[in-house]
């Protein structure tokens, strides 16, 4: 057991071109199930105070729990897929990538930016790699393999989301048709 909000981590740091990675390993607590040390990780605030101001209750209890925890710290690992995230995100700046491995899975992670006046979002996973590219009206996504080209994606993405937008626009003359938002009622 372990990840809880204020657990101890270490980190490894690599740079690829100009993907600089930092690596969070977060220490596994094994006397989680203690209630002062679960408190102290997973509250770590102030529930209660004292009325006269002199002592807090709750971080007298945090600090009790920070004291009983017995942490295991691992070592952070380099896996293969963060090669291939690399590759995939070539061509795209510089980007600055957090992952945080809990020894049983690695958490995705996420990069934005823009490219040719389109935002785009690509979220990054051990298995896979999701993009989601939009233009002004219009947008496009997908799932690519580690280590395929974003950018050579976007790329072919741009001229079919450009040719759609432009029948769009050419449709919106013709009168009584409207855009309908996304994210209104039916």
């Amino acid at each position: 057991m372990g990840g809880y909000l204020g657990t101890p981590q270490r980190t490894l740091k690599k740079q690829i071109g100009n993907i600089k990675f930092t690596i969070h390993r977060v220490a596994d607590i094994l006397n989680a199930d203690d209630p002062d040390v679960s408190f102290a990780y997973t509250f770590c605030g102030s529930a209660s105070y004292s009325l006269d101001g002199k002592s807090d209750p709750a971080k007298e209890a945090a600090e009790r729990g920070r004291q009983k925890a017995q942490i295991e710290y691992h070592d952070p690992e380099w896996h293969g897929f963060y090669d291939q995230w690399a590759e995939s995100l070539k061509g795209l700046g510089k980007h600055n990538i957090h992952a945080w491995d809990y020894g049983d899975r690695v958490a995705d992670t996420c990069v934005n930016g823009v490219v040719n006046r389109m935002a785009y979002n690509i979220n990054l996973s051990a298995v896979e790699i999701d993009v989601l590219l939009k233009g002004t009206l219009i947008g496009a996504q997908a799932t690519l393999k580690l280590g395929e080209s974003c950018l050579k994606w976007m790329k072919k993405q741009k001229k079919e989301i450009g040719v759609a937008q432009r029948d769009v626009n050419r449709l919106m003359k013709k009168p009584g048709l409207f855009l309908i938002d996304s994210g209104a009622d039916d």
